[in-house]
């Protein structure tokens, strides 16, 4: 609307003109409101997210690439293959989030720091395409690339993946050293998330998940449990900082996630889904909320303790979503699984969430 009262009042729109006000408002020379304009140049133009279409001068809304598109033009997703084609990608939980011929693995981030997610990519031709419980002799002859028993598994995100028909008694568990597959209910060691101790005065095999996640204050020198505050209430070393010294802890069975609508409350305690390194493996889990946890998705937030989720956005400042696949992500506004930087009990690294489109 300003710069069409401005086109109005010099009866012509001055290119430099313009262009100052495009990159201070946000706007083009067109109709307030309209998606396309009759008098872009190039794409500075145009609104964001809009590509100028220099043969009819229209601002057109930028084409993304989905999944198997060249990277050149970005990607929906906000991830590219590099070195796999450089082409656009999607995340993925099971192999049915994957188009024929690609398979869901793990891919390293980007970050540096070793950490991966999951997402399609293009699988050989001699990889076998056996679904979920088909028969199998090798990982070979499984789209996941796991044949375990006889029969081929399932990756997965959280329980829900793993309970498709015809396939019951199944969660998601831990499989090797970094990946989430549909495995058997155990028969022993089946403590649920929440519960107390695995790491101190019992094992992570107690757990259902066999993952156990500890938060300390260390080096406390306490010497006894009574020396400890509610929130960390068990005197014990962990073997961090000095070997001598021990640590008030809090330890307790995770499960995994892709959201924290996966993550049960355990007594008073309630649990968000967030990521942390279990050995060399980097896992999506319910962890402890140690805040008020009151704000759900686009609310706005200052830390992380605000947000239901345990996600306040660095960038927006409001509540994000947890998500492994776009079916996560229903409210309208965040309809897409992408990458956002956040910082988790002290560690940074990319986390899945739900965001605007591009």
């Amino acid at each position: 609307m300003l710069v069409n009262n401005l086109k109005f009042a010099f009866n012509i729109c001055v290119p430099l003109l313009c262009i100052a006000i495009v990159s201070y408002y946000y706007i083009t020379c067109s109709k307030s409101g309209d998606s396309s304009s009759t008098e872009c140049k190039s794409h500075y133009d145009c609104q964001p997210g809009y590509d100028c279409n220099t043969a009819t001068g229209d601002c057109i809304e930028h084409d993304y690439g989905d999944i198997g598109d060249s990277c050149i033009g970005g990607c929906e997703s906000g991830f590219c293959l590099i070195g796999e084609g450089n082409v656009c990608t999607n995340f993925c939980s099971t192999q049915r989030d994957c188009p024929d011929g690609w398979g869901c693995r793990l891919y390293d981030d980007g970050s540096g720091g070793g950490h991966k997610v999951k997402v399609c990519v293009q699988i050989p031709p001699t990889q076998g395409d056996g679904s979920y419980n088909d028969s199998c002799q090798s990982d070979s002859d499984c789209r996941s690339n796991f044949c375990v028993s006889g029969r081929c598994r399932e990756t997965c995100g959280n329980d829900s993946d793993c309970n498709q028909p015809f396939v019951a008694n199944m969660y998601c568990g831990r499989y090797g050293s970094d990946y989430t597959i549909c495995l058997e209910e155990p028969d022993t060691g089946n403590d649920p998330l929440g519960t107390p101790g695995c790491l101190t005065y019992g094992s992570e095999s107690d757990c259902r998940s066999d993952m156990g996640f500890a938060l300390y204050s260390i080096d406390t020198g306490c010497t006894n449990d009574s020396d400890c505050p509610t929130e960390r209430p068990i005197c014990w070393n962990l073997g961090y900082g000095d070997l001598g010294s021990n640590e008030c802890v809090r330890d307790f069975c995770v499960e995994h996630c892709c959201s924290y609508t996966d993550c049960p409350d355990f007594g008073s305690d309630i649990f968000f889904c967030g990521k942390s390194m279990f050995g060399t493996g980097d896992f999506n889990v319910c962890l402890l909320h140690e805040g008020s946890a009151t704000k759900l998705e686009g609310e706005a937030c200052a830390d992380n303790n605000e947000c239901r989720s345990g996600f306040c956005s660095p960038t927006d400042s409001i509540c994000r979503k947890r998500c492994c696949t776009d079916n996560n992500c229903t409210n309208a506004l965040y309809p897409r699984c992408a990458l956002e930087e956040n910082t988790v009990y002290g560690t940074t690294r990319f986390l899945n969430v739900c965001l605007p489109l591009p």
